[in-house]
């Protein structure tokens, strides 16, 4: 619904977001089907009776929504570093060159924030066999 409204703030009118617009989110996903990054939302425009912005408008929305890209990487990003508090325990043994692996991928995991397409082109690394 904040996404809404920030359209809405945007064009300076209330819309019919049932009829009207269609908020595409493109994840992608590797060969096997599992997620693999988020890249971004798309704004379309499906209303034929009322006022249709410009594309230079639906890109300016598009990137005025965008923000909440960064709040779903981070999103994953917490629940992959979740996965494997369970190496970081003092009471589980694991064995150094696991530890090492696990340490590795979880600085990757924090990291995510600093890759050049952040938020809406991130590669996730891949957790330690």
């Amino acid at each position: 619904m904040e996404l809404y409204k920030k359209i809405e703030t945007y064009l300076g009118r209330v819309v019919d977001f049932i009829n009207e617009v269609e908020l595409e989110s493109k994840n992608n996903f590797d060969d096997n089907g599992e997620f693999t990054h988020f890249t971004e939302h798309v704004v379309k425009w499906n209303a034929t009776d009322k006022p249709q912005p410009t594309d230079e408008q639906l890109e300016a929305i598009t990137e005025y929504v965008n923000p909440y890209a960064s709040a779903e990487v981070r999103s994953k990003r917490d629940q992959l570093i979740s996965e494997t508090d369970w190496t970081e325990l003092n009471d589980t043994v694991v064995p150094k060159a696991t530890k090492a692996k696990y340490k590795v991928y979880r600085q990757a995991l924090r990291d995510i924030t600093k890759q050049a397409g952040f938020p809406h082109d991130v590669v996730f690394p891949e957790k330690p066999v």
